[in-house]
Protein backbone atom coordinates (compact mmCIF):
# COMPACT_ATOMS: atom_id res chain seq x y z
CA UNK A 1 0.00 0.00 0.00
CA UNK A 2 0.77 3.41 -0.50
CA UNK A 3 0.46 6.43 2.49
CA UNK A 4 -2.86 6.98 0.58
CA UNK A 5 -4.53 3.85 1.51
CA UNK A 6 -4.14 2.42 -2.01
CA UNK A 7 -2.56 -0.44 -3.10
CA UNK A 8 -0.59 -0.71 -6.41
CA UNK A 9 1.47 -3.20 -8.36
CA UNK A 10 1.14 -5.87 -10.06
CA UNK A 11 -0.80 -9.22 -10.08
CA UNK A 12 0.56 -11.67 -12.19
CA UNK A 13 1.61 -10.08 -14.93
CA UNK A 14 1.97 -6.30 -16.49
CA UNK A 15 -1.70 -6.81 -18.11
CA UNK A 16 -2.58 -7.20 -14.31
CA UNK A 17 -1.21 -4.15 -12.93
CA UNK A 18 -4.14 -2.12 -10.70
CA UNK A 19 -4.72 0.65 -9.02
CA UNK A 20 -7.62 0.57 -5.92
CA UNK A 21 -8.54 2.93 -3.01
CA UNK A 22 -8.89 0.40 -0.37
CA UNK A 23 -10.58 2.81 1.99
CA UNK A 24 -13.84 2.31 0.01
CA UNK A 25 -13.53 -1.30 -0.83
CA UNK A 26 -11.91 -4.44 -1.76
CA UNK A 27 -9.93 -6.42 -4.05
CA UNK A 28 -11.27 -10.05 -4.59
CA UNK A 29 -8.69 -12.14 -6.38
CA UNK A 30 -10.95 -15.31 -8.36
CA UNK A 31 -8.66 -18.06 -9.23
CA UNK A 32 -10.47 -20.48 -10.83
CA UNK A 33 -13.40 -21.47 -13.43
CA UNK A 34 -15.74 -23.25 -10.51
CA UNK A 35 -18.93 -21.40 -9.90
CA UNK A 36 -19.96 -22.83 -6.62
CA UNK A 37 -19.76 -21.69 -2.72
CA UNK A 38 -17.80 -24.53 -1.57
CA UNK A 39 -15.19 -23.87 0.95
CA UNK A 40 -12.15 -25.09 -0.53
CA UNK A 41 -8.61 -23.10 -1.38
CA UNK A 42 -9.77 -20.77 -4.57
CA UNK A 43 -12.18 -18.27 -4.91
CA UNK A 44 -14.71 -18.59 -7.15
CA UNK A 45 -16.98 -15.78 -8.81
CA UNK A 46 -19.74 -16.95 -7.33
CA UNK A 47 -18.21 -16.28 -3.90
CA UNK A 48 -16.51 -12.83 -5.00
CA UNK A 49 -20.32 -11.61 -6.21
CA UNK A 50 -21.45 -12.53 -2.72
CA UNK A 51 -19.07 -11.31 -0.63
CA UNK A 52 -19.35 -7.77 -2.69
CA UNK A 53 -23.15 -7.66 -2.33
CA UNK A 54 -22.84 -8.72 1.44
CA UNK A 55 -24.86 -11.18 1.01
CA UNK A 56 -21.46 -13.89 2.26
CA UNK A 57 -18.95 -12.49 5.06
CA UNK A 58 -16.02 -12.46 4.48
CA UNK A 59 -14.93 -13.71 7.54
CA UNK A 60 -16.87 -16.88 6.21
CA UNK A 61 -14.18 -17.48 4.00
CA UNK A 62 -11.27 -20.42 4.03
CA UNK A 63 -8.04 -19.13 4.94
CA UNK A 64 -6.29 -19.78 1.36
CA UNK A 65 -9.97 -17.84 0.24
CA UNK A 66 -9.35 -14.95 2.52
CA UNK A 67 -5.32 -14.83 0.90
CA UNK A 68 -7.22 -13.89 -2.51
CA UNK A 69 -9.14 -10.72 -0.78
CA UNK A 70 -7.29 -7.23 -0.21
CA UNK A 71 -8.84 -5.26 2.29
CA UNK A 72 -11.75 -7.64 3.24
CA UNK A 73 -13.17 -6.37 6.18
CA UNK A 74 -14.54 -3.22 3.49
CA UNK A 75 -16.12 -5.83 1.43
CA UNK A 76 -19.84 -5.96 0.72
CA UNK A 77 -22.99 -3.82 0.04
CA UNK A 78 -21.40 -0.59 1.53
CA UNK A 79 -17.96 -1.05 -0.26
CA UNK A 80 -16.80 -0.40 -4.11
CA UNK A 81 -15.62 -3.47 -4.59
CA UNK A 82 -13.07 -5.14 -7.78
CA UNK A 83 -13.25 -8.45 -8.93
CA UNK A 84 -10.60 -9.20 -11.02
CA UNK A 85 -9.79 -12.70 -12.62
CA UNK A 86 -6.25 -13.62 -11.72
CA UNK A 87 -4.35 -12.89 -15.04
CA UNK A 88 -1.84 -15.40 -17.16
CA UNK A 89 -4.78 -18.19 -16.45
CA UNK A 90 -7.57 -19.12 -18.69
CA UNK A 91 -11.41 -19.59 -17.28
CA UNK A 92 -14.57 -20.53 -18.85
CA UNK A 93 -17.30 -20.48 -15.54
CA UNK A 94 -20.18 -21.97 -16.63
CA UNK A 95 -23.49 -21.12 -14.96
CA UNK A 96 -24.99 -17.33 -14.14
CA UNK A 97 -23.33 -15.50 -11.88
CA UNK A 98 -24.97 -13.81 -9.01
CA UNK A 99 -26.83 -11.08 -9.57
CA UNK A 100 -24.63 -7.91 -8.74
CA UNK A 101 -27.57 -6.34 -6.69
CA UNK A 102 -25.34 -3.40 -4.72
CA UNK A 103 -23.67 -0.27 -6.11
CA UNK A 104 -20.26 0.63 -7.71
CA UNK A 105 -18.51 -3.18 -7.78
CA UNK A 106 -16.22 -4.05 -11.28
CA UNK A 107 -16.27 -7.33 -12.32
CA UNK A 108 -12.55 -7.25 -14.79
CA UNK A 109 -11.66 -10.08 -16.35
CA UNK A 110 -8.95 -10.47 -17.89
CA UNK A 111 -10.19 -9.28 -21.57
CA UNK A 112 -11.57 -11.55 -24.29
CA UNK A 113 -8.34 -10.54 -27.03
CA UNK A 114 -5.78 -10.33 -24.37
CA UNK A 115 -2.63 -12.56 -25.59
CA UNK A 116 -2.57 -15.92 -23.96
CA UNK A 117 -5.15 -15.74 -21.68
CA UNK A 118 -9.48 -15.05 -21.19
CA UNK A 119 -12.81 -15.25 -19.19
CA UNK A 120 -15.33 -16.61 -20.37
CA UNK A 121 -19.11 -16.67 -19.19
CA UNK A 122 -21.11 -19.63 -20.85
CA UNK A 123 -25.08 -20.51 -19.71
CA UNK A 124 -27.50 -21.61 -22.05
CA UNK A 125 -30.70 -20.61 -21.91
CA UNK A 126 -29.86 -17.97 -18.96
CA UNK A 127 -29.08 -14.91 -18.05
CA UNK A 128 -24.90 -14.49 -17.72
CA UNK A 129 -24.92 -11.21 -15.81
CA UNK A 130 -28.11 -9.31 -13.87
CA UNK A 131 -27.27 -5.97 -12.58
CA UNK A 132 -29.37 -4.40 -10.43
CA UNK A 133 -27.63 -2.29 -8.62
CA UNK A 134 -26.12 1.32 -9.84
CA UNK A 135 -22.96 2.01 -10.62
CA UNK A 136 -21.37 -1.11 -11.19
CA UNK A 137 -19.22 -1.72 -14.23
CA UNK A 138 -18.61 -5.25 -16.38
CA UNK A 139 -15.60 -5.54 -18.38
CA UNK A 140 -12.96 -7.45 -19.95
CA UNK A 141 -14.96 -10.75 -20.31
CA UNK A 142 -16.14 -12.84 -23.03
CA UNK A 143 -20.22 -13.57 -22.47
CA UNK A 144 -21.13 -15.99 -24.14
CA UNK A 145 -24.03 -18.44 -25.68
CA UNK A 146 -26.26 -16.76 -22.97
CA UNK A 147 -30.49 -16.14 -23.31
CA UNK A 148 -29.37 -12.37 -22.20
CA UNK A 149 -25.77 -12.01 -21.95
CA UNK A 150 -26.38 -8.82 -19.34
CA UNK A 151 -29.82 -7.64 -18.36
CA UNK A 152 -29.48 -3.88 -16.56
CA UNK A 153 -32.17 -2.88 -14.62
CA UNK A 154 -30.23 -0.28 -12.48
CA UNK A 155 -28.81 2.59 -13.25
CA UNK A 156 -25.77 4.81 -14.06
CA UNK A 157 -23.78 0.92 -14.97
CA UNK A 158 -21.60 0.51 -17.65
CA UNK A 159 -21.22 -2.56 -19.47
CA UNK A 160 -17.93 -2.55 -21.40
CA UNK A 161 -15.03 0.36 -20.88
CA UNK A 162 -12.91 0.71 -24.28
CA UNK A 163 -13.08 -1.09 -27.59
CA UNK A 164 -8.91 -2.54 -26.57
CA UNK A 165 -8.31 -6.31 -26.12
CA UNK A 166 -8.29 -5.67 -21.80
CA UNK A 167 -11.20 -3.72 -21.19
CA UNK A 168 -14.34 -4.58 -24.37
CA UNK A 169 -16.59 -7.30 -23.44
CA UNK A 170 -16.92 -10.31 -26.66
CA UNK A 171 -20.94 -10.34 -26.15
CA UNK A 172 -21.41 -13.88 -28.66
CA UNK A 173 -24.48 -15.37 -28.84
CA UNK A 174 -26.27 -18.67 -30.90
CA UNK A 175 -29.42 -19.32 -32.41
CA UNK A 176 -31.01 -19.74 -29.23
CA UNK A 177 -30.01 -16.37 -27.44
CA UNK A 178 -32.39 -13.46 -27.16
CA UNK A 179 -30.83 -10.47 -26.22
CA UNK A 180 -26.96 -9.29 -25.84
CA UNK A 181 -27.27 -6.43 -23.85
CA UNK A 182 -31.24 -5.52 -21.94
CA UNK A 183 -31.65 -2.16 -20.54
CA UNK A 184 -34.70 -1.47 -18.37
CA UNK A 185 -33.06 0.92 -16.22
CA UNK A 186 -31.50 5.00 -17.10
CA UNK A 187 -28.63 6.23 -17.45
CA UNK A 188 -26.34 2.97 -18.43
CA UNK A 189 -23.47 3.29 -20.59
CA UNK A 190 -22.68 0.52 -23.77
CA UNK A 191 -19.36 1.15 -24.90
CA UNK A 192 -16.16 -0.75 -26.29
CA UNK A 193 -17.70 -3.95 -26.78
CA UNK A 194 -18.47 -6.13 -29.55
CA UNK A 195 -22.23 -7.81 -29.82
CA UNK A 196 -22.90 -10.87 -32.26
CA UNK A 197 -19.80 -10.68 -34.11
CA UNK A 198 -16.22 -11.11 -33.53
CA UNK A 199 -14.43 -10.15 -36.72
CA UNK A 200 -16.10 -11.62 -39.35
CA UNK A 201 -17.59 -13.97 -37.53
CA UNK A 202 -21.76 -14.06 -36.88
CA UNK A 203 -22.48 -14.50 -33.24
CA UNK A 204 -25.66 -12.81 -32.99
CA UNK A 205 -28.27 -13.05 -30.94
CA UNK A 206 -31.88 -12.30 -31.90
CA UNK A 207 -31.53 -8.40 -30.23
CA UNK A 208 -27.76 -6.71 -29.91
CA UNK A 209 -29.40 -4.31 -27.75
CA UNK A 210 -32.85 -3.48 -26.46
CA UNK A 211 -33.67 -1.03 -24.21
CA UNK A 212 -37.17 -1.41 -23.40
CA UNK A 213 -39.65 0.26 -20.90
CA UNK A 214 -40.70 3.16 -18.86
CA UNK A 215 -37.75 4.76 -17.18
CA UNK A 216 -35.64 3.49 -19.27
CA UNK A 217 -33.86 6.70 -20.62
CA UNK A 218 -30.75 8.66 -21.15
CA UNK A 219 -28.96 5.67 -22.04
CA UNK A 220 -25.94 5.89 -23.89
CA UNK A 221 -24.67 3.02 -26.49
CA UNK A 222 -21.46 3.90 -28.20
CA UNK A 223 -19.94 7.49 -27.43
CA UNK A 224 -17.46 10.54 -29.11
CA UNK A 225 -14.55 8.63 -29.41
CA UNK A 226 -13.13 5.49 -31.11
CA UNK A 227 -12.53 3.52 -27.89
CA UNK A 228 -16.40 4.03 -27.03
CA UNK A 229 -17.30 2.30 -30.06
CA UNK A 230 -19.53 -1.04 -30.06
CA UNK A 231 -19.40 -3.05 -33.12
CA UNK A 232 -23.35 -4.18 -33.19
CA UNK A 233 -23.57 -7.01 -35.87
CA UNK A 234 -24.75 -10.04 -37.08
CA UNK A 235 -28.20 -9.74 -34.56
CA UNK A 236 -31.07 -11.49 -36.54
CA UNK A 237 -33.68 -8.93 -35.56
CA UNK A 238 -32.55 -5.68 -34.18
CA UNK A 239 -29.03 -4.30 -33.33
CA UNK A 240 -30.20 -1.67 -31.43
CA UNK A 241 -33.57 -1.67 -30.54
CA UNK A 242 -35.42 1.23 -28.13
CA UNK A 243 -39.31 0.95 -27.67
CA UNK A 244 -41.98 1.30 -25.27
CA UNK A 245 -41.22 4.33 -23.00
CA UNK A 246 -37.65 4.70 -23.82
CA UNK A 247 -37.14 8.06 -23.88
CA UNK A 248 -33.56 10.75 -24.38
CA UNK A 249 -31.64 7.73 -25.32
CA UNK A 250 -28.70 7.88 -27.34
CA UNK A 251 -26.93 5.55 -30.17
CA UNK A 252 -23.56 7.18 -31.29
CA UNK A 253 -20.29 6.41 -32.86
CA UNK A 254 -21.29 2.36 -33.31
CA UNK A 255 -20.62 0.36 -36.19
CA UNK A 256 -23.79 -1.43 -36.98
CA UNK A 257 -24.02 -4.23 -39.57
CA UNK A 258 -20.53 -3.96 -40.12
CA UNK A 259 -17.15 -6.09 -39.11
CA UNK A 260 -14.71 -4.91 -36.68
CA UNK A 261 -12.58 -3.40 -39.09
CA UNK A 262 -15.84 -2.12 -41.11
CA UNK A 263 -15.37 -3.46 -43.76
CA UNK A 264 -17.23 -5.93 -44.53
CA UNK A 265 -21.22 -6.50 -44.18
CA UNK A 266 -22.28 -8.72 -40.90
CA UNK A 267 -25.70 -7.15 -41.35
CA UNK A 268 -28.93 -7.14 -38.73
CA UNK A 269 -32.27 -7.30 -40.06
CA UNK A 270 -32.79 -3.60 -38.64
CA UNK A 271 -29.48 -1.39 -37.57
CA UNK A 272 -31.57 0.67 -35.09
CA UNK A 273 -35.19 0.58 -34.66
CA UNK A 274 -37.26 3.44 -32.36
CA UNK A 275 -40.49 1.72 -31.80
CA UNK A 276 -43.15 2.85 -29.91
CA UNK A 277 -44.42 -0.70 -29.01
CA UNK A 278 -46.15 -0.43 -25.43
CA UNK A 279 -45.77 3.19 -25.07
CA UNK A 280 -44.48 6.39 -26.55
CA UNK A 281 -40.82 6.42 -27.24
CA UNK A 282 -39.24 9.96 -27.86
CA UNK A 283 -36.24 12.12 -28.20
CA UNK A 284 -33.91 9.40 -28.64
CA UNK A 285 -30.95 10.57 -31.12
CA UNK A 286 -29.26 8.13 -33.82
CA UNK A 287 -25.68 9.99 -34.08
CA UNK A 288 -22.38 9.39 -36.08
CA UNK A 289 -22.75 5.61 -36.47
CA UNK A 290 -21.75 3.95 -39.15
CA UNK A 291 -24.51 1.69 -40.07
CA UNK A 292 -24.45 -0.51 -43.53
CA UNK A 293 -24.72 -3.84 -45.00
CA UNK A 294 -28.58 -4.37 -42.79
CA UNK A 295 -31.91 -4.95 -44.15
CA UNK A 296 -33.17 -2.15 -42.58
CA UNK A 297 -30.28 0.54 -41.50
CA UNK A 298 -32.70 2.94 -39.34
CA UNK A 299 -36.45 2.35 -38.95
CA UNK A 300 -38.67 4.73 -36.33
CA UNK A 301 -42.38 2.69 -35.89
CA UNK A 302 -45.62 3.52 -34.67
CA UNK A 303 -47.65 6.57 -33.58
CA UNK A 304 -46.14 7.79 -30.73
CA UNK A 305 -42.39 7.10 -31.82
CA UNK A 306 -41.74 11.12 -32.24
CA UNK A 307 -39.11 14.07 -32.28
CA UNK A 308 -36.44 10.90 -32.64
CA UNK A 309 -33.75 12.04 -34.88
CA UNK A 310 -30.52 10.96 -36.89
CA UNK A 311 -27.61 13.14 -37.06
CA UNK A 312 -24.37 12.76 -38.89
CA UNK A 313 -24.56 8.62 -39.42
CA UNK A 314 -23.16 6.88 -42.61
CA UNK A 315 -25.24 4.99 -43.86
CA UNK A 316 -24.54 1.69 -46.94
CA UNK A 317 -20.81 2.18 -47.07
CA UNK A 318 -17.71 0.74 -45.40
CA UNK A 319 -16.31 2.82 -42.70
CA UNK A 320 -13.90 4.89 -45.80
CA UNK A 321 -17.29 6.17 -46.86
CA UNK A 322 -16.04 5.00 -50.24
CA UNK A 323 -17.03 0.94 -50.65
CA UNK A 324 -21.06 0.44 -51.15
CA UNK A 325 -22.23 -2.33 -48.28
CA UNK A 326 -25.96 -1.27 -48.90
CA UNK A 327 -28.71 -1.62 -46.76
CA UNK A 328 -31.73 -2.80 -48.41
CA UNK A 329 -33.86 0.21 -47.10
CA UNK A 330 -31.56 3.00 -45.58
CA UNK A 331 -34.42 4.38 -43.58
CA UNK A 332 -37.91 3.86 -42.97
CA UNK A 333 -40.33 5.87 -41.04
CA UNK A 334 -44.16 4.22 -40.66
CA UNK A 335 -46.99 3.82 -39.03
CA UNK A 336 -47.78 7.45 -37.41
CA UNK A 337 -44.13 8.43 -36.44
CA UNK A 338 -44.49 12.24 -36.40
CA UNK A 339 -41.92 14.92 -35.94
CA UNK A 340 -38.35 13.02 -36.49
CA UNK A 341 -35.74 14.66 -37.83
CA UNK A 342 -33.20 12.93 -40.49
CA UNK A 343 -30.55 15.46 -40.58
CA UNK A 344 -30.30 19.28 -39.27
CA UNK A 345 -28.52 22.53 -40.13
CA UNK A 346 -25.33 21.62 -38.68
CA UNK A 347 -22.80 20.12 -41.33
CA UNK A 348 -22.24 17.65 -38.57
CA UNK A 349 -25.38 16.76 -38.53
CA UNK A 350 -25.64 15.55 -42.47
CA UNK A 351 -25.88 11.91 -42.92
CA UNK A 352 -24.51 10.10 -45.84
CA UNK A 353 -26.87 7.59 -47.19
Amino acid sequence: TNGNGEFTGSCGSPAGKIRLNLTTGAMMVVNTSANDQIPDTELSINQAVRVARGTTDFTSLTAEEADLVLAGSKAGVLGSDLIQFLPGGSYTVSGLVPTMTANNDHISGIGPKAPGSFVAIVAPAFTCFTVTGNGNQISGVLISNCGIGVDVSGSSNLIGGALDPILGNDIRGDPSSAFGVLISGASNGVRGNRIGVNGVSDFGYDWGVRIAGAGADSNVIGGLTPADRNIISGNDLYGVEISGGADFNTVSGNYIGLSEDGTAAVGNAFGVQVNSTGGAATNNVVRGNVISGNQVGVSIFGEDADTNALYGNTMGTDVTGFTPLPNTVAVDIASGADYNSIGGPSGFDVNTI
